[in-house]
């Protein structure tokens, strides 16, 4: 027979529940603040960015620093924070033309994307420039690593003559197997970085991962030696550019080995 319900007090039932022990208690917390930053992820990421802004100096790599807001010059960047640029929307743009001079006459290139990493406005900005040069680009977005064999097929299918990878974390990661696809797929690639090289890419231009980190550890070196964030001036990262030689890449294919023109440092 169920029990009978407690008598009204008030208009109201009284519940008694246990109490939760310390972990429930924990977990409960970890829960709220999840909900929080998914609900107000960007007053929070700004909440706390002005929190450390105010109270520890900020050594931070961004595409463009001026761009996004951090500071208001590279020379003189002021309050606590200083780092470096990689001019990754600057950059893109030249890797387009270089790209563009080692396939002459190419007008349809491929451009493999993170979606997760690569923000509209600078999607935007390298379509401008490619129309400005009468080349049509054509957008394969890879967020995780099972789109990126995807995409680089679908380039190949759609007949790009070429293929610019742009920087991402995941690319970075998985570069092996991105360098091995479009050399199957026979399409002459483009990659921001020169340690791409390494692994037999063809054409790389932009800065040093290697000397990116370098710079960095300087500052931050600087400030622990008592110095002030603002009094340092603020970097552009240096490109550099490596090519394979074109004579011992027989898996370029057709296109590949039409390439003649040398690139521009």
């Amino acid at each position: 027979m169920p029990r009978p319900l407690p008598k009204q007090r008030c208009g109201r039932i009284c519940v008694w529940s246990k109490e939760k022990s310390q972990d429930q208690l924990d977990l409960q917390a970890c829960h709220r603040v999840r909900s929080r930053l998914v609900s107000r992820r960007t007053a929070t990421i700004n909440q706390i960015r002005a929190f450390l802004i105010e109270s520890i100096p900020l050594v931070v790599t961004a595409d463009d620093m001026i761009r996004e807001g951090l500071v208001g010059s590279l020379s003189h960047p002021g309050g606590n924070i200083t780092g470096i640029s990689i001019l990754a929307t600057e950059l893109d743009g030249k890797r387009l033309e270089l790209l563009a001079e080692l396939v002459p006459g190419a007008r349809r290139v491929a451009v493999l994307v993170d979606p997760g990493t690569t923000p509209p406005d600078e999607i935007d900005a390298l379509t401008a420039i490619a129309r400005s040069q009468g080349i049509e680009l054509g957008l394969h977005r890879a967020g995780i690593e099972a789109e990126m064999t995807p995409a680089i097929a679908a380039a190949q299918a759609t007949g790009a003559q070429a293929i610019d990878v742009l920087a991402s974390a995941l690319f970075n990661a998985k570069r092996a197997t991105i360098i091995t696809q479009i050399a199957k797929a026979k399409l002459p690639g483009m990659y921001q970085w020169p340690e791409y090289g390494r692994a037999r890419a063809l054409t790389c231009y932009g800065p040093s991962i290697e000397g990116f980190y370098r710079q960095a550890a300087r500052l931050i070196a600087k400030i622990f030696q008592g110095g002030q964030a603002c009094r340092f001036a603020g970097r552009a990262a240096k490109p550099h550019h490596s090519r394979d030689q074109l004579d011992r890449r027989k898996d370029a294919g057709a296109d590949g080995a039409a390439i003649a023109a040398r690139p521009r440092r």
